[in-house]
């Protein structure tokens, strides 16, 4: 009964020293796995601050193409208001142009009038003159010689002394 117990107590050693020794290994193991998951989380710290870093990058960066757009829109409305206020004013160019146009017409048109009327006067005053002085020679006015060539040269254009 002894020697059962004996072997029951050495089986039972035998199977306390497997089971201790697989405990130390598990432990052996828990302690890398442990030194593992602190290194992974300190890896996982630095990921979301990184991630974080990244985040507050991306906020900023869509702030700056929201002020990009409003300023894209700001210009593209200016551009068009530009655009708009140069087509009226190349409208009233143009229309001052032909107001231009017409005021030169008209004054071409008044100069030439003016000098139909000058030509037309100096005739009227010549042949006034014509016939004042042939009834002056009429009358028998009797001038000098410088005279009655003047005389004549204003009567008869062609004359030659």
């Amino acid at each position: 009964n002894l020697t059962e117990r004996t072997v029951e107590i050495r089986k039972l050693t035998h199977h306390n020293n497997l089971l201790s020794s697989q405990i130390s290994k598990i432990n052996s193991n828990s302690s890398n796995l442990e030194r593992e998951i602190e290194e992974k989380s300190l890896t996982v710290g630095k990921l979301e601050e990184k991630l974080l870093r990244s985040d507050k990058v991306v906020k900023d960066q869509r702030k700056d193409n929201e002020y990009i757009r409003r300023q894209l829109a700001t210009a593209k409305s200016s551009k068009e208001e530009i655009l708009d206020k140069t087509e009226e004013l190349k409208k009233r160019l143009k229309k001052v142009q032909e107001v231009s146009d017409n005021r030169k017409n008209y004054i071409d048109t008044v100069k030439s009038q003016l000098r139909n009327a000058k030509i037309n006067l100096e005739q009227e005053t010549a042949r006034s003159l014509r016939v004042k002085l042939r009834w002056k020679i009429r009358q028998g006015s009797s001038g000098t010689f410088l005279e009655n060539t003047t005389i004549r040269r204003i009567l008869y254009p062609n004359y030659r002394c």
